[in-house]
């Protein structure tokens, strides 16, 4: 008999067993939830258990150590964002474009605040959890990056395509702006996600108007 069954069933006796994916899912909700709460040092894996409904010895039997458990939180929650508000334009009208986009954005992270808050809030400086941020934003930037270079956004010179300097230096500052946004409505979420994205929108629209060139 295993050391995760005799935890399993020392912690809930005479229930059935849970499936190790729902487990780690379970798990993995309910550190989300403690990391955005608490932060990423002061969270302890007491509490990750504690929300989770297991004994905390169990997370260890899926992740090494807490800083292993946020990177990966870290690394799957921007992928889903990215996947989710970064893709090819589906209308040839750029504000409208830019707004739809810049709404999925904002409509994500409102409906998930504790993603809201693990990824734009509080980044902690933990050596290999930095890097982890720095690779979600980077992938982030090339996301962008790569939709700048796609001929669905407008025509536009050779030298502006994806790889150049100026496709690069526009998709970084466009992911900051939408970055320091989120940072901000974390402050002041009274504001109206729509008229976020209208501000955001008629900032952004006139510079990648010019850039389409």
């Amino acid at each position: 008999m295993s050391k995760t069954r005799n935890r399993d069933e020392s912690r809930e006796p005479g229930r059935r067993r849970l499936d190790p994916a729902k487990r780690r899912a379970l798990i993995e909700k309910a550190a989300t939830k403690v990391f955005a709460e608490r932060g990423y040092e002061a969270a302890t894996m007491q509490e990750i258990a504690h929300d989770a409904g297991v004994v905390a010895s169990v997370i260890y039997d899926y992740y090494r150590s807490k800083q292993e458990l946020y990177v990966a939180l870290l690394e799957q929650h921007g992928r889903a964002l990215i996947g989710q508000t970064i893709r090819v334009p589906e209308n040839s009208d750029l504000r409208t474009e830019l707004h739809d986009r810049i709404n999925d954005f904002l409509r994500a992270i409102e409906s998930n605040p504790f993603v809201w808050r693990l990824i734009f809030r509080d980044p902690p400086g933990a050596s290999e959890v930095g890097a982890a941020h720095a690779r979600v934003q980077a992938d982030a930037s090339g996301a962008i990056a790569a939709v700048l270079a796609t001929e669905a956004l407008g025509n536009r010179s050779q030298s502006a395509r994806s790889g150049s300097v100026a496709t690069a230096v526009i998709a970084e500052m466009i992911k900051s702006s939408l970055n320091g946004l989120a940072a901000w409505w974390w402050e002041n979420r009274e504001t109206a996600r729509e008229e976020l994205a209208s501000i955001a929108t008629a900032l952004l629209c006139d510079g990648l108007a010019r850039f389409r060139g």
